[in-house]
């Protein structure tokens, strides 16, 4: 759950955060509305999520549903370059659907880049999945974030992105166009 944090070993992680009809009422004094859930179910409203949680998301839905702890360091070393200590993958829990449920939403992130709001990614050397979005920020209509997941190779997945570009006034795909930087450089063209 995005209100919790994964535990990357950074410092600085925070939470996301998830409102309730409790929260609603105790901030606002309002009742919960069915639109309220509306909003949170597309991650718009009083939702908030970090990009770590995003990232970390667009990698469970390439995997079939489950959440790694995301790491930064893989080993520490000695002077004499003998491993003292490892870091290894750890599972922190499931996304609680059916597989059938996860190829719907893998093939919707594959044709967002194939006919979608991704187009730009298509003439890449690898086959991207994606999602594109943009996050309202402030005072209604002040801001907007531009935000991107991802994940590639779409049949064999290795890698699981996201991009938030804030403040991007009247300029959309800019998360876009740096994914499709990011992967042309992860996944540089070859030829034999």
């Amino acid at each position: 759950r995005i209100d919790k944090i994964l535990g990357i070993d950074l410092l600085g992680e925070v939470a996301g955060f998830i409102p309730s009809e409790e929260w609603k009422i105790e901030k606002f004094g309002q009742p919960w509305f069915i639109g309220d859930t509306y909003n949170v179910s597309i991650g718009q409203g009083d939702l908030l999520a970090t990009p770590l949680w995003l990232s970390s998301y667009a990698s469970a839905i390439a995997n079939g549903g489950i959440f790694y702890r995301p790491f930064v360091v893989k080993e520490i070393l000695d002077k004499d370059q003998k491993v003292i200590k490892e870091f290894f993958r750890q599972e922190l829990g499931r996304l609680d659907f059916d597989q059938a449920s996860f190829k719907i939403v893998q093939e919707g992130m594959r044709e967002a880049v194939v006919s979608g709001t991704a187009r730009l990614l298509n003439g890449l050397p690898v086959e991207v999945a994606a999602k594109t979005g943009t996050a309202q920020v402030g005072v209604k209509g002040s801001g907007f974030n531009s935000l991107f997941i991802a994940y590639a190779p779409y049949d064999n997945p290795e890698i699981a992105i996201s991009i938030t570009i804030e403040d991007i006034g009247k300029t959309q795909g800019l998360a876009i166009l740096t994914a499709r930087d990011f992967f042309s450089r992860l996944y540089p063209q070859t030829t034999p």
